[in-house]
């Protein structure tokens, strides 16, 4: 890694969250559900036939505004390249993960 590990606070996380939220209304894609952790966050959204990767950038990118707004990591690179970005075509698929990101 070419920087610091970062760990997000309670704060931090709950500013990462509403971020997600953000971005599901401006963009009318359907939140299930958000779970941030202090190393990685967990998304469950419908967004139609978006592509995983621009779906992955905005939360990045709004996540990031939202954390530098509020003073946090004014320099630093708060994410890493890439993710898991899995495309769920069942109902059950989406309740699996709805569980396992609200469980995990």
């Amino acid at each position: 890694m070419k920087h610091s590990e970062i760990v997000l606070t309670p704060d931090q996380r709950r500013v990462v969250e509403q971020a997600v939220e953000e971005v599901c209304r401006f963009r009318d894609w359907t939140l299930e559900f958000v779970n941030c952790r202090s190393n990685h966050i967990h998304v469950v959204v419908r967004c139609g036939d978006i592509p995983a990767d621009p779906v992955m950038n905005q939360f990045k990118s709004y996540a990031t505004r939202a954390l530098r707004d509020r003073g946090f990591f004014p320099e630093s690179k708060v994410w890493t390249r890439g993710g898991s970005k899995r495309k769920l075509f069942k109902e059950a698929a989406v309740v699996a993960a709805f569980n396992y990101v609200k469980h995990q």
